[in-house]
């Protein structure tokens, strides 16, 4: 697999990433998730020869870093007055949102390994659905809120969360399928 290929891998995930980011900054009407991980992916090839790791945690952790370090530019560009600026801790926030969901208990190897295919491709039909359907996905369920709380939080009412939760889940139940 060529260092392109693995880290395309990762591309679902970041998005996803990216996508919680900009929502807990509520900035997602200034930047696109999707440029944020293309310029992530192009800095990240650009200096592959940098990356020190040897397995695709390692690599995934590297690419959070380049995608925070891409947000962070941004942010700044954005918001020069604003010098708090998106920490690491948040960041580790924003990833234990989508990790606490995709990963269970995995006591063989065998196991480890389903449950990593598994992971793949949830994220990857996860980016795929509608930024707001993904989105009110993770906060109902990574994040545990009832649907009124989604609804606040997406400046929605809690009629229309709950739609997009089920639309969503839908779209997303399709995709599964139709990688089977």
């Amino acid at each position: 697999m060529t260092n392109h290929e693995r880290i395309e891998d990762h591309r679902g995930e970041l998005i996803l990433l990216a996508r919680v980011l900009l929502f807990k900054q509520r900035i997602r009407d200034q930047i696109d998730p999707e440029d944020l991980v293309q310029a992530t992916m192009v800095l990240a090839i650009k200096n592959f020869h940098q990356f020190q790791g040897d397995d695709k945690e390692s690599l995934a952790a590297w690419l959070r870093r380049i995608l925070l370090n891409v947000f962070n530019d941004k942010v700044r560009r954005i918001r020069r007055a604003n010098r708090n600026g998106f920490t690491a801790k948040s960041l580790d926030e924003s990833v234990s949102l989508i990790d606490r969901v995709l990963t269970e208990d995995s006591s063989t190897p065998g196991r480890k390994a389903i449950v990593e295919e598994d992971k793949s491709r949830l994220v990857a039909c996860l980016a795929t659905l509608d930024e707001r359907e993904s989105m009110a996905i993770i906060l109902r369920f990574w994040n545990g809120l009832k649907f009124s709380e989604v609804g606040a939080e997406m400046g929605c009412t809690e009629k229309a969360a709950s739609a997009l939760v089920y639309r969503g889940l839908a779209r997303l139940r399709e995709l599964l399928k139709s990688e089977d």
